[in-house]
């Protein structure tokens, strides 16, 4: 019996291998893209998270940990701008199993984002139906270095993690085919996202999607009216809730320079664009980079708002596009209408970072919508050497984050010894919270004492 195989048959399965190959190989490429900036990610948390509450977080924990507050009232809690939301519950429901550990919880926000990230790969599937090598933009976005200091300086769930997977969440919210199951999710993390962090953008934008939905798909329905009514109904009256007893603080002790100085709030704009594709510093240069960086997506989203109006193939790719677009856009112009008194350095701190990433990430759905091949590659291979730059830490950045680590440290070790607010300040030359006096912060520290929390939860 003759056990050799025909030359055709193993040209045959050489042909099915390669397809195999070509079919597999984009998924696994982004896979171990994913794995491996998810990695450094938590490397990075494990080098510099330091178990020990830090600046603001002595503020907005009050409502979940030093007082005594319903669920709803943490949920409404007010910290400067913006509520605390879905930030506060996580926080108290998750956090007491851990004694409120600082170090801790930058990983679990570090997990936070990985999840936001396969998110954000599942909303491209659900749009595209399939894994292609350029995906590996996604994982650029998600895990850069420029947002770690709102991971563990002064980590807070709503300010950041919690609103960029919920942004997340609601765009995939709007491919769900069934539509009173996708207008009841949208309205729902729509109402949760507003009182999250700077989620509150969102606000402003989902009734301008319901809209655009009722004019494309619903108008045609039998039930279309009685969905839009009652959408647009209740994302309005969500957005209003929020200013129910809201007092406007914009926490700074400047006032906003929009029409005193419109010419640096510009560039206080571009300069947070600037930030976010690593073009660091207050200069020509990155204010260029920046400006040419958000003239793309102002671009892109004048491209997606007219394909909305034409559209009802692609409509749910446009608009996701446009929504994270958009929303990237109107904080930048928020953050920069109360923060650019402060001086244009202001424009590049990490705690912008998270919500301008959601811009980039529009902007990569927007740049596989063009019909043009050739384009759509060039404008691909462009995108992916750019996000290739922020993977690593410009110098700046990384001298700011060693100093706080190895601040924080010295100021636990100091007070854990001497127990003295003002001595510890004074020894490691950085305060442990600007806005609070001495013994409003001792008080606190006392109660963390009495209950092994935080700094106090590894003393043996």
């Amino acid at each position: 019996m003759n056990f050799n195989r025909a030359p055709g048959h193993e040209r045959h399965w050489v042909k099915v291998a390669n397809e195999q190959m070509l079919s597999y190989g984009p998924a696994i490429l982004v896979a171990a893209a994913m794995v491996l900036l998810s990695g450094r990610l938590f490397r990075l948390i494990s080098r510099y998270a330091v178990n020990l509450f830090f600046s603001d977080q002595w503020g907005f924990n009050r409502a979940t940990v030093f007082e005594k507050h319903s669920l709803w009232q943490m949920f409404r809690w007010q910290w400067g701008p913006h509520r605390q939301g879905a930030g506060a519950l996580v926080a108290y429901f998750l956090e007491p199993y851990f004694s409120w550990n600082s170090r801790t919880e930058s990983f679990l926000i570090g997990g936070l984002i990985v999840v936001s990230a396969g998110c954000a790969l599942w909303l491209k599937v659900r749009l595209f139906r399939s894994v292609e090598l350029s995906d590996i933009c996604i994982p650029l976005i998600l895990f850069t270095p420029l947002q770690v200091g709102q991971i563990f300086v002064v980590a807070n769930w709503a300010h950041g993690p919690l609103p960029l997977l919920l942004t997340i969440l609601y765009c995939l919210a709007w491919t769900i085919a069934n539509l009173p199951c996708r207008y009841a999710l949208v309205l729902t993390i729509n109402f949760v996202t507003i009182y999250t962090g700077f989620g509150l953008f969102l606000g402003l934008l989902t009734p301008l999607a319901i809209s655009a939905d009722y004019f494309v798909n619903l108008k045609r329905q039998p039930h279309g009216k009685i969905y839009f009514a009652g959408g647009l109904l209740i994302s309005v009256l969500s957005f209003c809730s929020f200013f129910v007893n809201y007092v406007v603080d914009p926490a700074v002790g400047c006032r906003p320079n929009l029409f005193q100085s419109p010419g640096t709030y510009a560039k206080f704009v571009c300069l947070m664009f600037a930030n976010v594709i690593a073009a660091k510093g207050i200069g020509f240069l990155p204010a260029f980079a920046g400006s040419i960086l958000l003239a793309c997506l102002l671009l892109v989203l004048a491209m997606n708002c007219r394909k909305l109006r034409q559209e009802s193939i692609s409509f749910p790719q446009q608009l996701v596009a446009a929504t994270l677009l958009l929303g990237s856009i109107v904080f930048s112009g928020f953050a920069a209408y109360g923060r650019s008194c402060l001086g244009l350095h202001e424009a590049q701190v990490s705690r912008y970072v998270m919500y301008l990433e959601l811009g980039l990430l529009g902007f990569y759905i927007s740049v596989l919508t063009i019909r043009a091949k050739y384009l759509r590659i060039s404008a691909l291979f462009f995108l992916t050497l750019v996000l290739a730059n922020t993977i690593r830490i410009p110098s700046g950045d990384r001298s700011d984050i060693e100093y706080y680590r190895r601040f924080k440290t010295d100021w636990k070790a100091c007070y854990l010894q001497y127990s003295d607010i003002s001595f510890c300040d004074q020894q490691t030359g950085h305060w442990i919270y600007k806005d609070g006096r001495d013994e409003t912060i001792k008080g606190r520290l006392n109660y963390l004492k009495q209950h092994r929390q935080n700094l106090y939860a590894d003393v043996k």
